[in-house]
């Protein structure tokens, strides 16, 4: 036992030099992975950028031609540990976090395997062996699924303390942390968590009392998160995903499965010849280390050995390894498929990599509390050596930093000359459908190249605003002009006119008298569209079609005359299609001209010469709401795509637009009155004591 803890202290020792030595390593690079680039990091700028301007991140104005930003939950703007960004800055802080949640998970990893009566020794190792394991090396920089994946073993900790010993303290934590994991932003973790922890809580057989308990803990968490999933389910009523990322196929393919042997053993993924998906960049990960791997498989082969907790994580662990496997068998075909694909079964790796190595922990356990001395002694140090060595050698066979493009000084120049060029306008690159192959040599070429593209989402980070978006769930009418975007030169329509497409950034220039090249940015030339109306426009006149692709096929022509008369639409009852006026007037101060849209908020004042319609180019999507002086007036859908407001007649008018979802004050008001009650109920119960 003296050996054991001097073993401990010293791996202490060794790990805390390496969380020092991986702090300032961390320090101003990101990990080479697109996700991280181009969607984690611009997200979590945003809503830096948002809370520092004081404001709620409701909308983001900066890509797909706006977009519900607090809806799409990975966002995660509730999730207080990001906060800490408000004072370290992004560039500093982004893996310094991600360093912060692996310590925490190692921590959570360890009391659970100790609740479970793992002796501490083999605790130790595999709550290193599960923060090191190969799908969460590619989390590192993944600031959702990180912060998501972290809260699993804690959640388990706290459930197992109030089953054990059913404290009010422990049904607290537990609603506790089962509702931050439901802020920290990965819906997917969060689902099969939730659902691996249901099955398992009733595994124990709990009386009735206690059921009723943790139903009213999975209850209080939902209520304490409601401002965050609330409000996506209602963008789910009205939202789809990207065009990018329909029907992914997720383990689809056998090879994937042999990364439970090696986590590279595949190649990098987007090279030719890859034989795995390359949607699996993350996700096709199933490495747990080959001594864990034969630990969980060793207990299937001692039946009746095995104790009632280390069976059933055993099985689960097998059975989420067959619902990720089972789109290669022709049971997962047709109706079941939709399923597959809603539930997308490669994203419960975190939840099978928790069970198995759970289960070999309990498996190490009980074999060394059987073995006599003698036979004991050689195998705890040579198990314990290659978990070790394993520990420190997964991290550097996955881990890729390259230094953040968004420090970078040419980087910089180049968002200062594409900003100046743009102006209130939107820009629009199309090297979105081959930004894979950019990544295709990433170690080996700079990673800056991509990000001077200023692909959708890299954007944000400069605040300039983008017609399009990578990997977010947009409104259905984005993807309508996204299939437009995708039909190629020359854009003689009207449609990028009306999107408000005051730049280009393209490998060539468009043969078209519309477009004016200006000069050349990196590999790109800068084409400037200069019929870019601005966010807000006067249209005098109006004209009706039936539905929203009779609207876009005469938008895609020249010359349809878009800026005398708003393309307008009729809905089932043969009235304009529109959204609901606000039920309440607005205090208003007047303003001059236009306001660019910022965060949920836009404003156009000026002297209109007769009555007419004021045109907004955001995304029409419920939640937006407009007042012309004060009064609230219903929003029209224009040009299939964005809004209008009409005006009654002519003269010095200000119109005002707002999104306030209802869906977001219904939901803050439930989780701060959640909030409250906790709050109160924990200081009563102390005051009684």
């Amino acid at each position: 036992m003296e050996k054991k803890s001097l073993f401990l202290y010293f791996l202490a020792f060794l790990l805390g030099l390496s969380l020092i030595n991986m702090f300032f390593l961390f320090l101003h690079y990101l990990p080479a992975v697109p996700d991280s680039m181009f969607y984690f990091y611009p997200d979590q700028q945003f809503n830096l950028s948002a809370f520092q301007r004081g404001f709620i991140p409701l909308w983001n104005p900066l890509i797909g031609c706006g977009s519900p930003h607090l809806a799409d939950w990975s966002s995660s703007v509730f999730y207080f540990p990001n906060w800490i960004w408000n004072f370290t800055g992004l560039p500093q802080g982004y893996m310094t976090l991600a360093l912060a949640h692996v310590l925490f998970a190692f921590i959570g990893f360890y009391l659970w395997l100790r609740s479970q009566k793992v002796d501490f020794f083999w605790c130790f190792l595999i709550a290193l062996a599960f923060v090191t394991s190969g799908h969460w090396v590619q989390c590192w920089g993944l600031s959702p699924l990180l912060a998501t994946a972290s809260l699993i073993p804690w959640i388990f900790w706290n459930l197992q303390k109030a089953l054990s010993q059913n404290h009010p303290k422990w049904w607290f934590l537990a609603s506790l942390f089962l509702g931050i994991q439901l802020l920290a932003g990965y819906p997917f973790f969060v689902f099969y968590t939730w659902l691996v922890a249901v099955i398992w809580f009733l595994f124990q057989k709990p009386s009735s009392l206690v059921v009723l308990r943790f139903a009213l803990a999975l209850s209080g968490a939902l209520a304490l998160s409601c401002v965050q999933w609330l409000p996506f389910l209602d963008f789910c009523s009205y939202g789809i995903r990207s065009l990018y990322i329909q029907n992914l196929p997720y383990f689809d393919r056998p090879a994937e499965f042999l990364t439970l042997l090696q986590p590279d053993i595949l190649g990098f993924p987007g090279r030719e010849g890859y034989p795995g998906a390359v949607a699996n960049w993350i996700f096709g990960d199933l490495y747990l280390g080959l001594i864990p791997l034969i630990l969980w498989i060793s207990t299937f082969l001692r039946p009746g050995s095995q104790e009632k907790q280390n069976w059933f994580w055993a099985w689960a662990a097998l059975l989420i390894l067959f619902i990720m496997a089972c789109l290669n068998f022709p049971i997962a075909k047709g109706p079941l498929l939709s399923i597959l694909e809603l539930i997308n079964p490669s994203k419960a790796v975190c939840i099978f990599i928790f069970a198995a190595l759970t289960s070999a922990a309990l498996s190490l356990n009980s074999f060394f509390q059987n073995a006599s001395g003698s036979k004991k002694s050689p195998w705890v140090w040579i198990i314990a050596l290659f978990i070790v060595v394993n520990c420190f050698w997964t991290p550097t066979r996955l881990l890729h930093l390259v230094a953040n493009p968004y420090e970078n000084t040419q980087y910089k120049t180049s968002a200062g000359q594409v900003s100046l060029a743009v102006g209130l306008h939107r820009i629009l690159s199309l090297k979105t459908n081959s930004f894979r192959f950019e990544f295709n040599d990433f170690y080996e070429k700079s990673s800056i190249g991509p990000i001077l593209s200023f692909l959708p989402n890299t954007n944000m980070v400069s605040n300039i605003r983008s017609a399009s978006a990578y990997l977010t769930f947009t409104s259905s009418s984005y993807n309508e002009l996204i299939k437009y975007l995708l039909k190629g030169f020359p854009y003689e329509g009207d449609l990028l006119d009306i999107a408000d497409v005051g730049l280009l950034l393209l490998p060539q220039s468009p043969n078209s008298r519309k477009f004016k090249t200006v000069g050349k940015l990196n590999d790109n030339f800068l084409i400037v569209n200069q019929q870019a109306p601005g966010p807000m426009l006067y249209v005098p006149d109006s004209i009706e079609k039936s539905n929203r692709p009779e609207v876009l096929y005469a938008l895609a022509l020249p010359k349809s005359l878009w800026r005398q008369k708003v393309y307008l639409e009729k809905n089932n009852n043969g009235s304009d299609l529109a959204l609901e006026p606000a039920r309440r007037n607005l205090v208003f101060a007047p303003t001059e001209g236009i306001k660019k849209p910022i965060g949920s908020r836009a404003s156009f004042s000026q002297n209109f010469p007769a009555k007419g319609f004021v045109t907004f180019n955001e995304s029409c999507v419920p939640g937006w709401h407009a007042w012309v002086d004060g009064k609230p007036e219903p929003i029209l859908r224009a040009y299939g795509l964005f809004m209008a407001v009409p005006l009654s007649e002519g003269g010095q008018h200000q119109v005002d637009f707002r999104y306030e979802p209802a869906s977001f004050r219904l939901g803050a008001f439930i989780s701060l009155l959640s909030l409250g009650l906790l709050g109160f109920c924990g200081i009563n119960r102390r005051r009684r004591r």
